[in-house]
């Protein structure tokens, strides 16, 4: 497990929807742009995603370090 507080959560915005027969379809951002899915590989890519976000909450440190590094790595 990482401690770093580094997951792939980290890597975009997305969010899943159900819609009203009950599959699923995602919309991801991405650096380029912004995609929709209802791909099972990134439906289910996503589900552990978003589990790995809810196991590991960051502490607030670890949170304003991590948003340092990235600021860092991103905009210097």
């Amino acid at each position: 497990m990482l401690t770093s507080g580094e997951h792939d959560g980290n890597t975009g915005a997305f969010a899943v929807a159900t819609k009203d027969d009950r599959s699923e379809v995602a919309y991801v951002e991405t650096a380029i742009r912004a995609i929709t899915t209802d791909d099972p590989t990134d439906l289910s890519e996503l589900a552990r995603t978003l589990v790995a976000l809810h196991s590991r909450p960051l502490t607030e440190d670890m949170s304003r370090e991590l948003i340092r590094k990235v600021a860092q790595e991103k905009w210097t």
